[in-house]
């Protein structure tokens, strides 16, 4: 592990725990008896070699594809083995590389995290270990499981390198996947869409009343707790605490570099370009020395440079190039213009650019700021320095002192000065009184039982916060009056839907009785028919989608017709009206494209059987390992 990349204080360590709620690691371990405790290996999944695959790896795997909504509890049963099969087989191809000695070095991450996350390196520079851990800890990640990730990323594509590059591609093959992707199909379509029959159905109250009576438990209020709560925040705290003069002073004497102002000039130029030109550099150098000496004997800098200049994004300005700090021009520009006083004009400056003339016009910054100016932003600081450390000690001692009183929480916060809140029903995502909504602290208490007490929560930048579940209340059916209007819209989709699909199969029986007419039967069922312009086979059609929904339509020749095909909830018919065959006049311009893809599917097939092998033999050797027992009890938790 790279230390560069690691905080260890305790003030982070909430900042973590508060994200990784977020993504609700609190649910799984109420969920999952045993789960988070890494010594037991009775809670990996699977095992392979040296390396475990968690509870919380794969966990974590299926909460992100059910938030992103690719991932149902109909699909779950589906997606599981696939996932972990495609698991397995990296970790087996991993082992594989460490057994052929392959590592992944220091720097090789290093490198690779800043691929992965180029925002962390603004100007080539890391921005901390901190903002590194929360960027992590947004997206569900701790810093050890991105970089042993990234590892294994290396250590594979070490082996894809070692094992499977270099296959050669047949001209016949470029050829035939050129015209595969590039033939087009002209089409007419008719659509059976849902919302096109929803102005014709409306749910009557009797029909509402009846399907909430049907499903009331689908309309159970959250459940709701009672609990207390009690905060710290940052301003409060640190508003009791004194900083003398004399650390003021120290502190701002030690880094006397920070309040040294930019330097930042206005400077306007004229170039002349050698670049266009290079045979008649020498004769161009001689056009700029005389354009020097017209201007600095008084010449309009503005007029010369509006009919001289050859930089095109200021000499419509007169060649003014605006402000600018230190850093932006090129090296030798940037050394000439600072170096010049206000209204002083350069000579001749040679850079990649061409020849310049540089006159700078006007020049601010590069004082150093005084101690008054920067008290007030200072002493915040110094204060905030001190409360950063203090906030989770003062929470980890109120959380020490409920346990032991659990019914003196408000006698406790009075104690420590912490602000307190009483709530007598609380829902998840609710506003709290007293503190507003915080997802990280409505999540924590949800996943408490009647008398538990939170970890300490990071509630946001500024405050912690813990809280102690008095009741767990009975859950109850909200009002019809209430979810009404949701029943009203599910009924009328449901009803859009069944009518869509009965115009759909009416129109397939009658296109069949029609022997395949497509023109008569739209005309007939009074379907709309929709003509679309050329597409590819992975192109999109206005009104449709993605043309690799439907690869049969281009098996159709010009004339036929298609069955009718569901997608979602919506159905299509096509007539294909021409077909138009890929122009090979453009095969140069992609062959090189199209051999790199051909290339990278024949490795990722080859990879496959590669893996599935290498997980074959690890089986028989006893070093891969499932415990499906864990892995049922995952997919329960899950309700799948």
């Amino acid at each position: 592990m790279l230390d560069l990349f690691r905080s260890k204080s305790n003030a982070m360590r909430y900042v973590l725990t508060g994200f990784l709620i977020l993504i609700a690691l609190s649910m799984m371990t109420y969920l999952i008896p045993g789960f988070g405790d890494q010594s037991n290996t009775a809670q990996n999944i699977a095992t392979v070699g040296d390396m475990d695959i968690t509870q919380q790896e794969f966990a974590n795997l299926i909460n992100r594809q059910m938030q992103q909504g690719q991932l149902s509890k109909e699909t779950l049963k589906f997606f599981v083995p696939q996932a972990l099969n495609r698991l397995l087989g990296e970790y087996a191809a991993v082992h594989e590389a460490k057994r052929l000695g392959l590592t992944a070095t220091d720097q090789e991450l290093a490198d690779e995290i800043k691929m992965s996350i180029p925002q962390l390196f603004q100007g080539g520079k890391f921005v901390g270990s901190e903002a590194y851990s929360q960027f992590l800890a947004q997206n569900g990640l701790t810093v050890g499981q991105f970089e042993d990730t990234l590892r294994r990323q290396i250590l594979l594509h070490k082996l894809q390198a070692m094992a499977f590059e270099g296959s050669v591609v047949s001209p016949k093959e470029v050829e035939d996947a050129f015209r595969t992707r590039n033939e087009k199909l002209k089409l007419q379509y008719v659509k059976f869409d849902p919302a096109d029959y929803k102005a014709k159905v409306s749910p009557t109250p009797a029909e509402i009343s009846a399907y909430y009576e049907a499903n009331k438990l689908a309309y159970a209020a959250p459940i709701q707790r009672a609990f207390e709560a009690m905060v710290v925040d940052e301003a409060k705290l640190g508003a009791n605490i004194p900083v003398s003069d004399d650390a003021l002073r120290q502190a701002y004497s030690s880094q006397m570099d920070r309040w040294k102002t930019p330097e930042e000039i206005q400077a306007r130029h004229i170039l002349i370009d050698y670049n266009k030109d290079l045979p008649n550099k020498e004769k161009l150098r001689k056009k700029a020395e005389d354009i020097a000496k017209q201007v600095k004997g008084g010449a309009d800098f503005a007029e010369i440079a509006k009919k001289e200049s050859q930089d095109p994004g200021s000499n419509t300005r007169g060649g003014d190039l605006g402000k600018f700090k230190r850093g932006v021009m090129d090296k030798t520009f940037e050394a000439a213009a600072f170096a010049l006083k206000p209204g002083e004009i350069s000579g001749v400056v040679e850079t990649p650019f061409g020849f310049h003339i540089i006159q700078t016009l006007a020049k601010e910054g590069g004082r150093v700021q005084t101690f008054d100016e920067v008290k007030a932003n200072l002493t915040t600081e110094l204060r905030r320095a001190q409360v950063y450390e203090k906030m989770p000690v003062l929470m980890e001692q109120a959380r020490a002192e409920l346990t032991k009183n659990p019914t003196q929480a408000k006698a406790i916060a009075e104690k420590l000065g912490l602000t307190y809140v009483n709530v007598a029903a609380g829902a998840p995502g609710e506003d709290i009184p007293g503190i507003g909504v915080s997802t990280p602290l409505s999540t924590a208490i949800q996943a408490q039982a009647k008398g538990g007490i939170t970890d300490v929560v990071q509630l946001d930048a500024s405050r912690l916060g813990i809280a102690i579940v008095n009741d767990v209340l009975p859950q109850s059916s909200q009002p019809l009056a209430k979810v009404q209007g949701q029943i009203k819209d599910l009924l009328t989709a449901q009803k859009a839907a069944k009518l869509a699909a009965d115009a759909a199969s009416a129109f397939e029986t009658k296109l069949a009785a029609n022997n395949r007419d497509f023109d008569k039967t739209a005309r007939e069922t009074g379907a709309k028919v929709v003509t679309g312009d050329p597409v590819e086979r992975v192109g999109t059609l206005a009104g449709v989608g993605n043309m690799a929904t439907f690869p049969e339509l281009f098996d159709l020749p010009a004339g036929g017709v298609s069955t009718v095909r569901r997608i979602g909830q919506s159905a299509y018919a096509f007539k294909v009206i021409e077909k138009l065959p890929a122009d090979m006049a453009l095969l140069p311009n992609q062959r090189e494209q199209i051999v790199a893809q051909l290339r990278e599917t024949r490795s990722v097939v080859r990879r496959e059987l590669f893996e599935d092998g290498l997980v074959e033999r690890l089986r028989a050797s006893g070093d891969l390992k499932v415990n499906q027992q864990v892995l049922n009890s995952l997919l329960s938790s899950f309700g799948g």
